[in-house]
């Protein structure tokens, strides 16, 4: 997959692709429908004009996205506590369109820590990360208490898993990866073929 330019489109068609992967994103992490992700697809170009999205995931939780700049962040930071304090099953995505935007946003969801609040920057989300041919192939999350115990008895110690960082990682910040949840994936390996490979969130 070539790389996206950002100056090969305008600002609007930006904002497209950048909603157009935000939606696969929620709909890889199993929070829509296939039918409710391709409507929402299909009416991505007026979304897009939108600084302040809601949605609602197939389980019936908000999903609140909000594209922030330097200019809206002190209105958009207190609505994001207001609808957070009503909510904990609130999701909400922040996107940071510039860098001034970016620190006190991070900061916030520092503060937040109970809440599902994650930061992006604008131009991350030009690209659909898994696109890219050279990333491991994702085969299983483990997430629940049940999923893992079971997964913990098939090795001596987790001390086999590789570690990744929960907000540094593109897999986990992808998948929205908390710490203790592992995936299992599957890559091309120069000696032996595919591997597989367990990866642990620290």
């Amino acid at each position: 997959m070539r790389e996206l330019r950002a100056h090969e489109y305008n600002e609007l068609e930006q904002r497209e692709i950048v909603l157009k992967n935000i939606l696969t994103m929620f709909y890889n992490r199993e929070m829509f429908t296939k039918e409710k992700y391709e409507d929402l697809l299909g009416k991505s170009k007026g979304l897009s004009n939108n600084n302040n999205l809601h949605f609602i995931s197939k389980d019936g939780h908000k999903i609140l996205i909000y594209f922030i700049s330097d200019q809206n962040i002190i209105k958009s930071t207190y609505l994001i506590k207001l609808i957070d304090s009503d909510n904990k099953n609130t999701f909400h995505l922040m996107v940071a369109r510039d860098e001034k935007a970016l620190k006190p946003l991070r900061e916030l969801a520092k503060t937040l820590i109970k809440s599902k609040i994650q930061v992006f920057r604008f131009n991350e989300l030009l690209i659909n990360l898994i696109d890219f041919e050279y990333l491991p192939k994702l085969l299983k999350i483990y997430r629940t208490k049940e999923d893992l115990e079971k997964l913990y008895k098939e090795f001596d110690s987790i001390k086999e898993f590789h570690k990744i960082k929960e907000d540094i990682d593109p897999f986990a910040k992808y998948y929205y990866l908390r710490k203790g949840n592992v995936i299992k994936v599957e890559f091309l390996s120069e000696t032996s073929g595919y591997k597989i490979q367990y990866l642990l969130c620290e």
